[in-house]
């Protein structure tokens, strides 16, 4: 076996081996499924699981969208919300679309980011976006999930909820506020005071939600950080209100995005990470290595992982032929690796390698059983 190819294998075992205690991104979605105008729940399947019978976010060649620094994927689909969750007089309960994530975290903390883009508060008579009490306690449009993603959030169930309201909290206006909770209660939402949004605004927001056992858990929100800085101080951080339900088995097992009435009129979210540490979710642009998946500044074989996972959705055979190309190269060498010159020989076609790369893995787990 050439070294170049143990390399592969090993890194392949290491990727694949990794528990969910450290540096885990549990999902990344550009939402670049087809056709345009489908349901995330029918497009996205079996990645994403609708629940209700009213209308879910649909997938919208729309332009996908960007911010200066973070790393983003190269399509033109982004998730839109048209606050239509509820039909009319229907009754019926906001639809949504759920990932699953982990059997049950419940220790550390879970990060979520996206970007998001209000393109119409409300048009005409709209939506319930600005009447009644919607403009003080606003909407849970996505959050983590103590739940199944098959399952409906509730209120209790939801994690560090990603909060809209119209306005000043006091009345309708063309902006909007972000905020977040520990849980989705009504009570104890709160909102980010400091800054309002503007139609046609890209807002970069992360949210954080933390266990702590000794001084109680807590939800972060961060508004614009800086893609690849360390982790600030959040221009949110609530810790007062009702506790998770956790579930069983206990912890956070998926996320949800939510479409209903009291959402602006249409608005596009793009580039959801979730991880358990803040640069899994807020990753640098790397620019110039073609191959590299992951993005975690080298090509490497936890690329062909992620590659390989998101064959026939957000990949195609001709990205592995990238991947396998540059194979080597990282951000500060300009090239592969010498060695990859020769992989066209070394490397086999995408079904030899995952049948080898699984032959190892069964070996490799086989002996830390013996051991």
């Amino acid at each position: 076996m050439t070294h170049t190819l143990r390399a592969v294998f090993m890194s392949a075992i290491v990727t694949l081996g990794t528990s969910s205690a450290s540096g885990m991104l549990f999902l990344y979605d550009s939402f670049n499924y087809s056709p345009s105008g489908t349901s995330l729940g029918t497009a996205g399947a079996p990645t994403w699981t609708k629940n209700g019978t009213s209308p879910d976010p649909t997938v919208q060649s729309a332009g996908g969208l960007s911010y200066p620094g973070l790393q983003i994927s190269a399509d033109t689909v982004s998730l839109q919300y048209d606050g239509s969750g509820i039909n009319a007089g229907s009754g019926a309960p906001a639809a949504t679309d759920g990932a699953a994530l982990s059997t049950g975290i419940n220790t550390g903390s879970v990060y979520y980011s996206l970007l998001l883009k209000v393109t119409a508060v409300q048009v005409g008579t709209g939506n319930g976006f600005g009447t009644g009490a919607n403009p003080m306690t606003g909407s849970f449009m996505a959050g983590l999930m103590t739940s199944a993603a098959s399952a409906a959030p509730a209120t209790g169930t939801t994690a560090a909820p990603l909060l809209i309201r119209s306005g000043d909290g006091t009345q309708f206006s063309a902006t909007y506020q972000l905020g977040t909770s520990k849980t989705a209660t009504a009570a104890d939402r709160q909102f980010y005071t400091g800054q309002s949004f503007n139609v046609n605004d890209t807002v970069f927001v992360v949210l954080k939600y933390t266990f702590d056992s000794v001084n109680g858990d807590s939800a972060g929100l961060f508004i614009d950080p800086t893609p690849g800085s360390v982790e600030p101080a959040p221009q949110l951080s609530v810790s007062a209100g009702a506790n998770l339900t956790l579930g069983t088995p206990a912890g956070i097992k998926s996320f949800f995005v939510r479409n209903n009435t009291v959402e602006p009129d249409a608005l596009l979210i793009d580039e959801l990470r979730i991880g358990d540490t803040w640069h899994d979710v807020t990753p640098m642009a790397a620019a110039g290595i073609p191959g590299d998946y992951s993005h975690n500044g080298i090509v490497d074989a936890a690329d062909y992982v992620v590659w390989r996972k998101g064959l026939g959705t957000i990949y195609t055979q001709a990205d592995y032929d990238v991947w396998r190309t540059h194979f080597g190269q990282n951000a500060g060498s300009g090239s592969a690796l010498p060695s990859a010159d020769s992989l066209s020989s070394t490397v086999p076609e995408p079904s030899a390698l995952a049948q080898l790369m699984s032959t190892v893995v069964g070996f490799y787990l086989r002996r830390r059983r013996a051991a």
